[in-house]
């Protein structure tokens, strides 16, 4: 069904943004390179968009944009083929008979065809209805430069906070001058 796809694409996506961060922050740790810092922060910054383009969905960004409910089903339509032809492969993949070739090869042919279908309809989407591509579909991150550099006085700071893997919760403090990571607990 349509939300249980969306809560395990949500899911998913958040388990990678985790496990980003994780890696990023480990790697700081044991080598002290800035770069996996700024890595952990990009990772931090990734989930806060998937949570804000949650809200912009509820919030109906077809209203914003004016799109015709038909062009709107047509791509979750599509979205949840998608994630049911998926779903079907990975079945397959975890319970493999010999005579499961034919199947699998018909479902690689449409998920090749669903995803042809989708990429069609985003090209149409953004051709048609710039505004409303530009909401939906470019995610822009804000860099930690930007943070330091356009947003923060010489004194102010900005804390912001993020769930690891296994409920771990850390602490980024950013500074014009300064970004540290804190795992709290």
């Amino acid at each position: 069904n349509r939300e249980g796809s969306k809560f395990l694409l949500r899911k998913r996506t958040a388990d990678l943004y985790k496990k980003g961060f994780e890696t990023a922050y480990s790697l700081w740790k044991k080598t002290g390179e800035p770069d996996y810092k700024e890595f952990a922060f990009y990772f931090v910054e990734q989930s806060k968009n998937q949570i804000l383009l949650e809200q912009l969905e509820k919030l109906n960004a077809r209203q914003i944009a004016n799109i015709p409910d038909s062009l709107l089903d047509y791509e979750q339509a599509l979205r949840s083929r998608l994630t049911d032809l998926q779903s079907r492969q990975s079945a397959l993949a975890e319970h493999p008979q010999k005579s499961d070739s034919l199947k699998r090869s018909a479902l690689q042919d449409s998920l090749f065809k669903t995803r042809y279908r989708l990429q069609q309809h985003i090209d149409k989407l953004e051709n048609d209805y710039p505004r409303y591509f530009k909401l939906k579909y470019t995610s822009e991150v804000v860099r930690l430069k930007e943070v330091q550099q356009s947003l923060l006085a010489p004194d102010e700071a900005m804390i912001s906070y993020f769930f690891g893997q296994h409920n771990a919760l850390y602490a980024l403090a950013i500074t014009q001058n300064n970004f540290q990571i804190k795992k709290l607990s």
